[in-house]
């Protein structure tokens, strides 16, 4: 890999100036964020790439309006329980629950029925195609999202360790106060444990943190999301002078993964690739600290999924075929654009850094800028994704 001249560490640091000195901050369906896929897409155009593609779609603007919507709901719910009659009991458990479940499905990025509702702004996605040298046999796909996120302080919290029991806490708590909502109607004293008045009350304080986390700024996503796309364009210019020899390599450069991993969502849906033959790796925040491929993912125990046997596989050969390169297969505390592909059934991959405690680096924070990114750890995480895809390549 020693002659991958675009993998080299200067070269994806001018991709990396250009996305945030040049453009900054790119917010979900905003002007910057449409300044980033022209980027990419000129990029592209200069390396002789022309199929080229611009998907448009529609999107809400934070993650943030899904979870408060719910987390409202569950206050509303409680509020039914605690003052109404019985049959007012049962159906605010019941909104009580299903607000639960909607928060856990929120946690892989799966669509809830409100969302529609919610979308206030336009987004795309920038997709290119590399063709191979003979037959095509099989599909590549390189995802990395264009768009940042507002500093949050509830996801994560600080320190993140403390993150996964807490939302798998809160979850099963609200589940088990909904729960009790509903059976406190068939009582025959029909009044609420304190317990689930405290998990009820608990939401108060929770919907204000969410509502103060969409207030704050827009980090500048240096690592969350430049790199990834830094890593794609230098992988583009690389397939232009080593093409692979029965693999198709396809770009997605995808808008509004901060608010659910909308834009791969949308592309799942309007181009419905085949699941055979069809192999996708995601990479997020990949330029501080160590490199790893990701074995388990997951924000709750609730809420749990794992990469494609097939690709978990291809990741660990490569991994010991390059040891210089210091790769791993890690736990980690992340959601992404893998989690829809799993759940539709296509074999899929994230490549990701984590820091000395085991954690993404300062994921959503606003500490997330250039000067914190380590050109050599980015070099590394562009040369092992095009390692796993010599290994890809080499699939039956």
């Amino acid at each position: 890999m020693s002659d991958l001249r675009s993998l080299r560490p200067e070269r994806l640091m001018e991709h990396m100036k250009a996305l945030c000195e040049g453009i900054g901050a790119r917010p979900p369906c905003s002007e910057r964020e449409r300044q980033a896929a022209s980027y990419v897409r000129d990029q592209l155009i200069r390396l002789g790439i022309t199929e080229i593609q611009e998907q448009k779609f529609k999107s809400h603007l934070t993650i943030g309006q899904n979870i408060s919507a719910l987390i409202a709901g569950g206050i509303g719910g409680g509020f039914l329980a605690l003052f109404g009659s019985r049959v007012a009991k049962f159906l605010g458990g019941t909104i009580t629950i299903l607000a639960a479940l909607g928060v856990r499905g929120l946690e892989t990025s799966k669509p809830h029925p409100i969302t529609p509702f919610l979308e206030q702004g336009e987004s795309q996605n920038v997709i290119a195609r590399i063709t191979p040298t003979g037959e095509i046999k099989r599909r590549l796909y390189l995802v990395g999202h264009l768009d940042t996120n507002q500093q949050l302080y509830m996801l994560p919290f600080n320190p993140q360790r403390i993150s996964r029991p807490f939302y798998t806490l809160s979850i099963a708590a609200s589940l088990a106060a909904g729960a009790s909502m509903c059976l406190s109607a068939f009582r025959k004293e029909p009044k609420l444990p304190a317990w689930a008045k405290l998990v009820w009350a608990s939401l108060i304080p929770t919907f204000a943190a969410i509502k103060r986390d969409q207030s704050q700024p827009h980090i500048e996503g240096a690592n969350d999301n430049a790199t990834a796309v830094s890593v794609l364009l230098g992988i583009a210019e690389a397939l232009r002078e080593h093409p692979l020899e029965d693999t198709e390599v396809i770009l997605l450069f995808t808008g509004c993964e901060e608010v659910g991993c909308v834009g791969i969502q949308a592309y799942l849906k309007a181009f419905e690739p085949p699941k055979f033959g069809s192999y996708f790796i995601d990479l997020e925040m990949v330029g501080t600290g160590n490199i790893c491929y990701v074995t388990q993912h997951g924000m709750s125990h609730w809420s749990q999924y794992r990469p494609s046997e097939i690709m978990a596989a291809a990741a660990a050969r490569a991994a010991v075929k390059h040891p210089g390169l210091n790769i791993a297969g890690r736990d980690m505390l992340i959601t992404e654009e893998v989690a829809p592909l799993v759940r539709e059934g296509y074999h899929a991959l994230c490549i990701a850094g984590y820091d000395q405690e085991g954690h993404l680096p300062n994921w959503h924070r606003l500490t997330d800028k250039l000067d914190r990114i380590e050109s050599g750890t980015l070099s590394r995480a562009a040369r092992y994704t095009w390692a796993v895809m010599q290994e890809i390549a080499h699939l039956p």
